[in-house]
């Protein structure tokens, strides 16, 4: 009787000693596949960035040289803003590429986007163009009576100044570490 109290003892012990490693390892199965997801959703999601922004170009590059060409490379003052608003068909084009960049950084805002691939790909053109517009983004504020006109891009622009300023640092603290 004795053997057979030790014997079922030992069973029950070998069980729940096989029973922790196989939720352990249950467990591991579970965080590796984790991990797993978040990366594949991170790569998509930096593919899809890419994709978007490539598309973009497509729409916006000649559509901007054009408006560039009218209006002057220099960022836009109160005469060009004037000029730009008489002319229905340059004022409609430029909706329409502001347009499109409000919506990308909507995109990035709600994190459907990432910041970090459109800060290299796209980075200093998205900021040089918010400075460009800037006196229309203003006037079309006041003139529309609201505030949050592009304010999804100047968020956006704000998040990628900061984001350079900090990549600035790094590199001159690497420098300074190599002299």
């Amino acid at each position: 009787m004795k053997k057979k109290v030790k014997f079922m003892a030992s069973l029950e012990l070998i069980s729940t000693i096989l029973l922790a490693i196989g939720t352990f390892v249950a467990t591991i199965s579970i965080i590796i596949a984790a991990i797993s997801l978040y990366s594949d959703h991170r790569r998509r999601k930096k593919q899809a960035t890419v994709e978007h922004i490539l598309e973009l170009r497509k729409a916006y590059k000649a559509k901007d040289a054009e408006i560039e060409r009218k209006l002057g490379k220099e960022k836009l003052d109160k005469d060009a803003v004037k000029k730009l608003i008489a002319d229905d068909e340059l004022f409609t084009d430029v909706k329409l590429l502001l347009g499109m960049f409000e919506n990308l950084c909507v995109g990035i805002n709600n994190k459907v986007f990432s910041l970090e691939i459109l800060n290299r790909s796209s980075g200093q053109y998205l900021i040089n163009k918010f400075d460009y517009y800037l006196e229309h983004i203003e006037q079309r504020r006041d003139f529309m009576k609201n505030k949050r006109y592009y304010e999804e891009w100047e968020e956006v622009v704000n998040k990628l100044r900061k984001l350079r300023m900090k990549e600035e640092k790094r590199r001159e603290k690497k420098e300074k570490k190599k002299k």
